[in-house]
């Protein structure tokens, strides 16, 4: 796996050649047409300044042979014809008059038209400049190698490329160096979680952190708060089911000593009484197996009929309250998708029934209504038991918590784990007291068109 700091050093040291070398082939070309038309317009200049000379009578063509004369010493400061530029004078009918030294001897300077002109002579390329005087009856040709413009155009350009390949390796270092310098607060942040315990969940410190990296070390803080929550819901949910269950262990281990001790009767009560504490212990641990669930965030997803979930707890808790002659009666004004998975709405307000029930003294009923809001449905459960004294009224939310005036055998977990599956869909409980009796209300949000299949 590649590093950071290697890929930001290829990807930069890639970036900058390619744009020195564009601003280089840039600065060639560019070179390249001003050297053309410095050159070009030097052959024109050079041909006038001939044709000027030779009016003034400053060149002499008294001898019709050809041969070198001060054209040289014009053209080129008394250097070698090789080291510039060539001079040819021509008649108007074809006739040589003058050359300088190393001008090439052309077969028909006839056919050269006046300007710039590019021609091949003994196998040599040459620009050429051609300009006819009709005054002195004479033809002025001036030539240039063109091996000369190139060798003049490689120099440029290595003279253009040499301090890039110079800077080469000292870019290479400050990138280097620079990117480490730009990375060392990723380093630390590095060696700072290396040098964690492994259950060390402390919010790492956000001083020095770039603004690239914090939303990096905020997430890894988030991260750091859930798994020390859930940590902390795994030692309470250890701490709590131990707890609990010591008390109907014990119990349980009473009655079969009793059992296995006792004969007849006595030993039937006592095998009864440890089938209720198993059953004690069953329901026990079905509730805390229901909230390590909900506390994990493993509840399911889904929407429910309200009315339909709340009629089929009410058929199951019928034959309890016909046992404790206590009416069930179901009110509901409308019918309501809401979002919570159906097994969980089933949960929760069949714990509200039981737990009314456990509360409601014989001949009294229990009132399960239904009514909706604008982006809520309420399912409220009324009973005529004692109530819940006001300052208690939260504190029976917590788990294993158990008000005074309770029934004893209860495990203190039926309204927290409502509290918890209702909160866990984005609803409410809300518990007030009502004479007689309390009101215990489920504030559910109603479920989207799309969640409902309408």
């Amino acid at each position: 796996m590649i590093s950071i700091r290697r890929r930001l050093i290829i990807s930069i040291v890639l970036l900058l050649s390619v744009l020195w070398l564009a601003a280089t082939a840039w600065a060639v070309y560019d070179m390249r047409q001003g050297l053309q038309t410095a050159l070009d317009a030097r052959l024109a200049s050079s041909a006038r300044m001939v044709q000027t000379l030779i009016g003034r009578g400053d060149i002499s063509l008294a001898s019709p042979q050809p041969r070198a004369s001060s054209l040289d010493q014009v053209l080129n400061g008394g250097l070698r014809g090789e080291a510039g530029l060539t001079c040819q004078l021509w008649s108007l009918d074809g006739e040589l008059m003058s050359l300088s030294q190393g001008a090439p001897v052309m077969a028909a300077p006839q056919d050269i038209p006046d300007g710039y002109s590019n021609r091949i002579i003994d196998g040599e390329h040459w620009r050429l400049f051609a300009l006819t005087d009709p005054t002195s009856a004479l033809r002025v040709v001036t030539a240039e190698k063109r091996e000369l413009r190139r060798a003049l155009l490689a120099g440029i350009a290595v003279a253009v490329s040499t301090p890039f390949a110079l800077a080469l390796p000292a870019m290479l270092l400050l990138v280097w160096y620079g990117v480490g310098r730009g990375l060392r607060p990723l380093q630390s942040l590095r060696d700072s979680l290396q040098q964690r315990h492994a259950d060390a969940l402390e919010p790492v410190a956000p001083d020095g952190v770039p603004i690239e990296v914090a939303p990096l070390v905020d997430s890894l803080n988030r991260l750091f708060t859930r798994l020390r929550q859930a940590f902390e819901r795994e030692r309470r949910f250890t701490g709590d089911a131990a707890h609990e269950l010591r008390t109907p262990l014990a119990g349980l281990k009473t009655q079969l000593q009793l059992a296995r001790a006792a004969e007849g009767e006595q030993r039937e009560r006592a095998l009864a009484q440890a089938e209720a504490v198993t059953d004690r212990m069953g329901h026990l641990v079905q509730q805390l197996l229901e909230l390590a669930r909900l506390d994990a965030g493993r509840a399911p997803e889904g929407r429910s009929d309200a009315a339909d979930v709340a009629r089929a707890v009410i058929a199951e808790c019928s034959d309890r309250a016909e046992a404790q002659e206590v009416a069930l009666r179901w009110q509901a004004n409308a019918r309501s998708h809401v979002a919570i998975a159906p097994a969980m709405l089933h949960t929760a307000l069949r714990n509200l029934i039981m737990n009314a029930l456990a509360h409601a003294p014989a001949g009294s009923r229990i009132d399960i209504c239904l009514s909706v809001t604008a982006s809520h449905a309420l399912i409220e459960v009324l009973d005529e038991g004692p109530g819940i004294p006001p300052e208690q009224l939260e504190r029976v939310r917590e788990r294993f918590y158990r008000s005074p005036a309770a029934d004893r055998e209860g495990s203190g977990l039926g309204l927290a784990i409502v509290a918890a599956i209702v909160e866990r869909y984005g609803g409410e409980l809300v518990l007030t007291n009502r004479s007689p009796g309390l009101r215990a209300t489920l504030r559910l949000p109603l479920a989207s068109p799309a969640d409902s299949g309408f």
